[in-house]
């Protein structure tokens, strides 16, 4: 992929918000990721071995939600390029179509 292209597309992105909205959605689920497995560690430390299977069930459960909010992130992103790259294609289009008019 042309770097440079995709950079300068989304400098221009007519979708600046949902953008901002996704990076935020991934902090979140790190955040949200982070204290999930802050909450497995105490299970594990303060139950020992009887809770094992809970700490378990925790630790995978963040490891989810991390991986999930990167995987959400990274979904909304490239929707939002394939519009704007959408929107950069008709913009060229029209002026092709408006030069060749002329």
């Amino acid at each position: 992929m042309n770097k440079p292209f995709l950079a300068e597309l989304r400098a221009a992105s007519a979708y600046p918000d949902i953008r901002r909205f996704a990076a935020l959605f991934e902090i979140l689920g790190y955040l949200v990721a982070f204290a999930v497995l802050v909450g497995a560690v105490m299970t594990a430390s303060n139950n020992g071995p009887d809770d094992s299977h809970k700490a378990m069930v925790s630790l995978v459960t963040a490891v989810l939600l991390g991986v999930g909010a990167r995987y959400v992130k990274l979904s909304a992103c490239m929707f939002i390029d394939m519009a704007d790259a959408k929107i950069d294609m008709a913009r060229m289009m029209r002026a092709q179509g408006a030069a060749k008019s002329e």
